[in-house]
């Protein structure tokens, strides 16, 4: 696990073809008017306009992410935001930017379009001053520290079809989020017990001990 994002896969293929069948008859606008005080220059996509259907294709992604344990390891999440459903045809492009910190810690993109499916498009992360390009396949969501800068190139042709939502960690300090992510390597290495006998029983037993840090580190970002 890298500490600034993670790729991995959280949709099927039926769970994908699910979703764009719901997008191809959904109504889109101007990705600008998501946004306040932006140049029209910086950002050109299309967005999608929130239905019934699409809370529904929402509804298969929170459930894939609620379902992913190497999310929840790396977030800690609180709460995860709706999704917003991005279409980004030829021409389109998303400038250098970072996200709005009051969107929360973490930022994801969710890939609903194959590589074949666009040229360009690519997910650009700025992270210790180089560029990592991410164009998988679909189905695959990258989650990034909500602070990196990052762009989507142009797309020269096809149609880049993704949705990203954004995630507060039940952990605000960065350190003792780091330090709790850790903490769950080590306990993860811990024999489970069900029960202890006796305080001197548990207190000896390090996944307890490890667990009873990470409670302490929750109760003091509350």
């Amino acid at each position: 696990m890298n500490d600034n994002y993670i790729e991995r896969i959280i949709l099927s293929e039926i769970e994908i073809d699910y979703i764009k069948n719901i997008l191809n008859g959904a109504e889109w606008i101007d990705g600008i008017l998501s946004t306040s005080n932006m140049s029209p220059k910086k950002k050109n996509n299309m967005e999608c306009i929130v239905s019934h259907s699409t809370t529904e294709a929402n509804k298969i992604i929170m459930d894939a992410v609620n379902k992913d344990q190497i999310f929840f390891d790396f977030c800690i999440p609180d709460r995860a935001y709706t999704c917003i459903f991005s279409k980004t045809i030829s021409g389109g492009y998303y400038k250098p930017h970072q996200d709005n910190g009051i969107n929360g810690h973490y930022s994801t993109t969710v890939f609903l379009s194959n590589p074949e499916d666009y040229e360009g498009g690519e997910l650009c992360l700025f992270l210790n001053n180089t560029e990592i390009r991410f164009k998988p396949i679909a189905g695959t969501a990258i989650t990034y520290r909500t602070g990196i800068m990052h762009r989507v190139n142009t797309v020269t042709s096809g149609e880049r079809l993704a949705a990203v939502f954004w995630t507060k960690s039940k952990i605000i300090d960065p350190f003792y989020r780091s330090l709790y992510v850790e903490i769950g390597k080590a306990i993860s290495k811990c024999t489970k017990r069900e029960f202890h006998e006796t305080f001197e029983d548990a207190i000896n037993d390090p996944r307890f001990i490890l667990e009873e840090i990470q409670n302490e580190l929750l109760r003091r970002s509350k």
